[in-house]
């Protein structure tokens, strides 16, 4: 930045912004892979189902004190 004299002056540092996770989600082909997660890491599953709008199931776990989305789908919607 340039003052009104043409001098560089420093730029202004960026403010603070506190962040809160609500979760992680991550798209895995199969729900296999989201079982040996579970069983690996020994998280805790917190729910499963399905969400047919994204056409989808849904598998919730707890990990490390995050919460994370292992999202299966099953329809083209989500596949890339």
């Amino acid at each position: 930045m340039t003052s009104e004299t043409g001098e560089s002056s420093p730029a202004a540092a960026p403010q603070r912004i506190d962040w809160k996770l609500h979760h992680l989600g991550v798209v895995v082909p199969h729900i296999e892979q989201a079982e040996k997660f579970v069983a690996f890491f020994d998280a805790e599953e917190l729910w499963r189902g399905d969400a047919p709008k994204y056409e989808a199931t849904c598998v919730f776990v707890r990990f490390a004190g995050i919460r994370i989305e292992f999202i299966v789908p099953y329809g083209d919607r989500l596949r890339s």
